[in-house]
């Protein structure tokens, strides 16, 4: 298994990780800082909550283990080694991706810009961009306030960082991207919405997916984090309803870090009085399935084995005790 992680108030180079773990024997067998490089945002980065840091998503291409920064695709070794990476002037705040192993392409989401990019492996560049709110559709559909351009030429890595995304009432924080039927599924956190990309439609708007994480689908089971509300979400794409959810917080791993992160809270509070609260408690995210279990990542960093069929927590795994180390990658 493979995690990544975010540190809240870390500097950039400590600000998160790439672990390649054993859960069974509850082992790390290697860990490796991951930060952006050329260009680096290190002096141009001053929100200490995430923004540039951290590992995002997580995939295997043939001999290569993948993980993104915030605006690269970092080609690892079995050492966990860079052997060579894939960047682009639209390729900024990556999250989630989805790996089309057929055709041998990567769809990424670019959140911090409202974009989709599409990767070639075999040709190692970007072959395609969706630009949400260039789409008429898509506008009228999401209620933004109008349709808009992007010029891509434009090196976004680094003149985006200081964007003011809380208070872009257009930003949808596309963060979560899948396949289902053939169609092009996203997460729209801002407004709770799984979008249809390819039919231009809105799936489900739910408020318990605003703020989410992750999207994963099982057979008709559409799967994601209540990143805000500590639970894991479960919807029926077939017939449209929600199957259950399953409150974290009843496991009793989770009770005691539940308090210790609002402890946190209060002295961020006492000592940083100009900046908000980087650290959330159980903050859900990283999300992959196994057959009738899941793996879940939380904050402070744990993996929970769920059997999600009957809500019970079957193992554990604590990477770190402390709220400020969050997971945000997973991989199986």
């Amino acid at each position: 298994m493979y995690i990544g992680t975010v540190v809240r108030s870390g500097s950039i180079i400590n600000g998160g990780k790439l672990l390649s773990i054993d859960f069974e024997n509850k082992r790390i067998n290697k860990s490796i800082s991951i930060f952006p490089q050329n260009p680096s945002t290190e002096k141009v980065d001053t929100n200490k909550r995430g923004n540039s840091r951290g590992c995002r998503g997580i995939f295997k291409y043939n001999e290569f283990l993948v993980a993104c920064d915030f605006h690269s695709l970092l080609f690892l070794d079995s050492n966990l080694e860079v052997k060579y990476k894939i960047s682009d002037h639209g390729m900024v705040g990556l999250h989630e991706l989805y790996f089309d192993e057929k055709n041998e392409k990567v769809y990424l989401t670019s959140t911090t810009i409202n974009t989709i990019i599409v990767v070639d492996l075999k040709m190692r560049k970007v072959v395609d961009r969706i630009y949400l709110n260039s789409d008429e559709k898509i506008v009228k559909d999401l209620s933004l306030s109008s349709k808009k351009k992007i010029n891509f030429d434009t090196d976004f890595r680094i003149s985006s960082i200081a964007k003011d995304l809380k208070n872009d009432s257009d930003h949808m924080h596309l963060n979560a991207i899948t396949m289902y039927k053939g169609d092009i599924l996203v997460l729209l956190n801002r407004k709770g919405i799984i979008y249809n990309i390819t039919k231009r439609e809105i799936v489900l708007q739910h408020d318990n997916l605003i703020g989410g994480h992750n999207i994963s689908i099982s057979e008709d089971l559409l799967f994601s984090c209540n990143t805000l509300g500590h639970s894991l979400f479960i919807y029926s794409l077939e017939k449209k309803v929600v199957v259950k959810e399953i409150d974290i917080k009843k496991f009793k791993i989770i009770k005691f870090l539940d308090i210790k992160g609002k402890i946190i809270n209060i002295i961020d509070s006492c000592f940083f009085l100009k900046r908000y609260k980087v650290v959330k408690s159980l903050f859900c995210r990283g999300l992959q399935i196994d057959g009738d279990f899941v793996f879940m990542g939380t904050s402070p960093a744990i993996v929970l084995k769920i059997n999600w069929k009957n809500g019970t927590l079957i193992d554990s795994f604590k990477i770190s005790s402390n709220p400020r180390v969050c997971v945000h990658g997973l991989f199986l």
